[in-house]
């Protein structure tokens, strides 16, 4: 397990500290300036994607510029998850392409990977690398974030997202169910 995660599972989850988990979720993550750049330069439209002003991590999506020839279309984007709790974010890249078969079940197709698809997603994705890594974050990897974290007892009344909490669920939602709505 990542020492980051493991001092976030100590102090908020072991020690119940509520009051720390509510001011770590209180404050603002901006994107780095030179992403902002980026992203003006390449035309990718940002997707502020929060659940509150007071919550557990932050959440974009970079809407980049469809690509289509004939009749085959292609949408392409990535998502970005920082975590208040501790300086670790997680990104993804997606693909949704439309679905031409006559006996489709969907009329897309589409799937997401750790690794990018276009030169545009990697560029953006070394962006994101580099500025983070300046202001002291680690990035977490897909199996990271489905890490099963052992040893988290909640009360009876918390309804969270099934009975195993993964890594992914204590960095990034409130499943202390404490955050104002």
């Amino acid at each position: 397990m990542n020492n980051l995660v493991r001092e976030v599972v100590e102090s908020f989850y072991h020690h119940e500290d509520k009051l720390g988990y509510l001011l770590r979720c209180q404050s603002t993550i901006e994107l780095p300036s030179v992403l902002m750049s980026f992203l003006n330069n390449n035309n990718i439209k940002l997707q502020p994607f929060n659940t509150g002003d007071v919550w557990p991590s932050c959440k974009w999506i970079f809407i980049h510029e469809n690509y289509c020839k004939g009749e085959f279309r292609v949408s392409y984007s990535s998502v970005l998850m920082v975590s208040k709790l501790a300086p670790l974010y997680y990104l993804h890249h997606e693909f949704q392409v439309d679905n031409k078969d006559e006996q489709k079940m969907s009329p897309t197709l589409d799937g997401f990977d750790e690794q990018p698809y276009t030169r545009t997603q990697a560029e953006l994705e070394s962006i994101i690398e580099e500025s983070f890594k300046k202001l002291g974050y680690e990035q977490l990897s897909y199996k990271e974030m489905n890490e099963v974290l052992q040893g988290i007892q909640f009360g009876d009344d918390v309804g969270f997202f099934g009975q195993q909490v993964t890594v992914e669920y204590a960095l990034f939602h409130d499943v202390l169910e404490i955050c104002p709505d």
